[in-house]
């Protein structure tokens, strides 16, 4: 996702799962055991994923110090002070997520499990790579409508995000696809490196993210249900809930606009 809107190009997701299959399918053509393979190419995968991310994040704090004068050691000793607690951070909010609300297939303890769909694609490659029965049909014919998308002028990732997140996640990026469109017509397709939508709508799914951990906080001390509008009321029982979560939507796509539409004075 932040490559489309130009934060970055690191391959983060296309090298772990190049990683994936490759450690995969190494360690069954040397005969090892099919539940070790799981676990090293799983673990595998973890290391090639954060390493690349760093690596990627550091050059670009690398590149950012050499512009505006910085101390390059000052930045090194902090990333490794961030990473150190990024780790244990990380994992402290994974075990919240998942003893508030747990992942994947939802069970009889999580009804309304969170949707993983990318941990979801990296166990089903090591499943079938494993299994034997990886669906190499359907691995080509991805490949194959993303070149056909390239050549056609269409963006591959773009359209792959499309495909490849949950069906009721489709509507917001419908909106905010015409939004943008609407915002680019209005400015006569002038594009912005700073652009402020774009800086607003980072802020949206920053905050989205911080409010989930925070609520899944709050639901593993049972304090969630302070936070009901309606206690007497059971979950979505009356059009008032949809209704009221409709207006502030609606609500925030107006602020959206007008804060990526406003003029602003260039330095």
């Amino acid at each position: 996702m932040v490559g489309l809107i130009g934060t970055t190009n690191q391959p983060v997701s296309g090298m772990t799962i190049t990683a994936l299959l490759a450690m995969t399918i190494l360690f069954m053509f040397l005969g090892h055991d099919k539940e070790a393979v799981k676990t090293a190419a799983i673990m595998g995968g973890a290391i090639v994923c954060i390493a690349i991310s760093l690596s990627g994040d550091l050059s670009q704090d690398m590149k950012t110090a050499v512009l505006v004068g910085a101390t390059p050691w000052k930045i090194q000793l902090t990333h490794i002070m961030g990473t150190l607690v990024s780790a244990v951070r990380s994992g402290f909010i994974l075990l919240v997520l998942y003893k508030a609300y747990g992942f994947g297939t939802p069970t009889a303890a999580h009804p309304n499990s969170l949707e993983a769909p990318q941990a979801h694609l990296m166990a089903d490659l090591v499943l079938g790579a494993t299994g034997g029965q990886l669906p190499w049909t359907l691995l080509l014919t991805g490949a194959g409508i993303g070149l056909v998308a390239e050549l056609c002028g269409l963006s591959a990732l773009a359209l792959a995000i499309g495909l490849y997140l949950p069906i009721t996640n489709w509507p917001m990026i419908a909106v905010g696809g015409l939004l943008a469109w609407a915002v680019a017509r209005k400015r006569g397709g002038e594009v912005r490196e700073d652009d402020p939508g774009s800086l607003f709508s980072s802020g949206l799914i920053a905050g989205d993210a911080l409010m989930g951990i925070g609520l899944a906080v709050l639901t593993v001390l049972g304090k969630a249900a302070m936070l009901n509008l309606r206690p007497d009321l059971p979950e979505a029982s009356t059009p008032y809930e949809s209704c009221l979560s409709t207006v502030l939507y609606a609500g925030i796509v107006f602020a959206l606009w007008r804060h990526a539409t406003a003029k602003r004075k260039h330095a």
